[in-house]
């Protein structure tokens, strides 16, 4: 007489049940009868597993774990199930649509048994990575990994890895901390996410390799109302990675009921970089809006709003309470929305950048030439300290002679000193240095015979000034003069910016 696992083995599997239960009546609490058992079930699972209906297998997973409570401890039989668990999670996945929420029912049944994730392989990683891909479906992820459990991550699980087309992907530890990130990012779970923090920042300090999780930690840090420590992280990525949208982003959040002005500047900076996602556009719009509606800026509140619905339209997206809210306030039927917002974007987005470089300090400079062609304007604010910008680079329109605050930052060349403008503003209150720039008002003197002229105390007056200004000797005229190098006489001298 055959055995259940020869009859198994033969693909009897109807003859194997009936002897297995059979010898299970008989003998209850038998090793190997109980063990026979529930394999037959198994390779009944396995033969559904070509099924799109997983109700079946669901139900041979129940049959197996009602064998015997200690069926739940078994990790060959756990392994096993696990790989017939992963390549049918592929299947139901390969389908048109994929079956994600069938793969979420199968993932929670395998919570039932038993794994060895420290063999090699193991089922227990790949279930994790079938989780991964189903993260969007599963209500229940974050109790499913503390079921999981981010301890038995292996050394192997940190590494990255390439598929089999070649594809190189990032390490499996690394998804699933960010995916854990993102899910707590959205419960807004405080407790949860200082202890999750525990462990995220283990996982930056060990592998400084990885380049997201420290993205998600600032979010997190946002999401538990550390907004200081927010800006303090985001301002030094900025200046190194200032073209990327989400900084921006988490910035403009941080500064939200703090600084509104830096609010709107950062996520109006957002919108002008390349490359973000509609999800992300989506949620700035949406504070773009609340927040110039709140300055009465409705124009372009309004406009907001309307990129907002174009987004949500084409992706069937459900409007916030907050948005609905703003659309029944009495001003928004009266009010036509902005032609271009992109023109208020690159208005207010100035002043993001000065964010970035507040600890530098104000030096205040005077614009001693503008060239209209190239758009530059020249600057000085000391002997040594003089340079140029990009006139787009100031939100004021500037002439020559207006007096300008900038915050520079010093570049070391082979032979010289050489500065880069981080933010420019021009000002009436904050003057350069008396030894450097001046306005200065006297009587014009012109020598005999000569077509430039002078103020006292020897300010020179270049000669298009005075033919512009038909200007006369003895006239009392005013202006700005600035420190000059006369090459010829090999010193210091003043020279009118402006005279009139």
């Amino acid at each position: 007489m055959e055995s259940v696992t020869e009859l198994r083995q033969s693909g009897k599997l109807e003859e194997a049940l009936a002897l297995a239960l059979e010898q299970l009546q008989a003998a209850p609490d038998d090793e190997t009868v109980i063990k026979e058992t529930a394999w037959v079930y198994l390779s009944y699972f396995k033969r559904t597993c070509k099924n799109p209906d997983v109700e079946p297998a669901l139900g041979y997973m129940d049959q197996i774990l009602s064998v015997h409570p200690r069926l739940a401890h078994d990790t060959i039989l756990g392994e096993s199930i696990g790989w017939a668990i992963f390549r049918y999670a592929k299947f139901l996945l390969e389908q048109k649509p994929p079956r994600s929420h069938e793969v979420v029912s199968l993932l929670q049944k395998a919570r039932g048994f038993a794994y060895s994730p420290e063999q090699q392989p193991s089922a227990y990683p790949a279930l994790l990575r079938i989780a991964l891909k189903v993260k969007d479906f599963f209500p229940d992820f974050l109790e499913y990994i503390d079921w999981w459990g981010l301890d038995n991550l292996q050394g192997e699980d940190f590494d990255p890895y390439e598929t089999q087309g070649g594809k190189r992907l990032m390490a499996l530890a690394e998804q699933v901390h960010i995916a854990v990130a993102k899910k707590l990012i959205a419960t807004r779970d405080k407790a949860a996410i200082e202890t999750f923090m525990e462990r995220l920042n283990r996982l930056i300090h060990d592998h400084p390799d990885y380049v997201y999780p420290s993205n998600y930690r600032i979010q997190l840090l946002l999401a538990l109302g550390r907004n200081q420590d927010v800006i303090a992280m985001l301002v030094p990525y900025l200046r190194r990675r200032r073209n990327e949208y989400w900084p921006w982003s988490v910035l403009g959040e941080a500064f939200m009921g703090v600084d509104d002005d830096k609010a709107i500047a950062c996520f109006s900076q957002s919108l002008l970089v390349p490359g973000g996602k509609p999800e992300a556009q989506a949620h700035i719009h949406e504070h773009l809006a609340i927040l110039l509606a709140g300055r009465q800026m409705y124009s372009e509140a309004k406009a907001e709003v309307e990129g907002l619905l174009r987004l949500k339209r084409d992706r069937k997206w459900n409007l916030t309470t907050p948005i609905s809210e703003l659309m029944q306030q009495p001003w928004y039927d009266q009010t036509q929305p902005m032609y271009n917002t992109r023109n208020l974007y690159r208005q207010v987005a100035s002043l993001a950048n000065e964010v970035l470089y507040e600890d530098i300090p104000i030096q205040t400079g005077v614009v001693t030439h503008i060239d209209p062609k190239t758009g530059k304007a020249w600057y000085m604010v000391g002997k040594e300290v003089q340079g140029s910008l990009q006139l787009n680079k100031c939100p004021d329109r500037l002439a020559v002679g207006d007096f300008v605050a900038l915050r520079l930052e010093e570049h070391e060349g082979e032979t010289n000193k050489w500065y880069s403008v981080i933010s420019c503003r021009k000002t009436t209150t904050q003057l350069p240095d008396p030894e450097v720039a001046k306005p200065f008002k006297g009587r014009l003197i012109m020598p005999r015979d000569k077509e430039h002229g002078f103020v006292e105390p020897w300010i020179y007056i270049h000669p298009q000034m005075i033919r512009d200004g038909r200007l006369i000797p003895g006239q009392e005229v005013t202006g700005v003069a600035v420190i000059a190098y006369d090459k010829v006489r090999e010193r210091w001298n003043w020279r009118a910016l402006f005279v009139k």
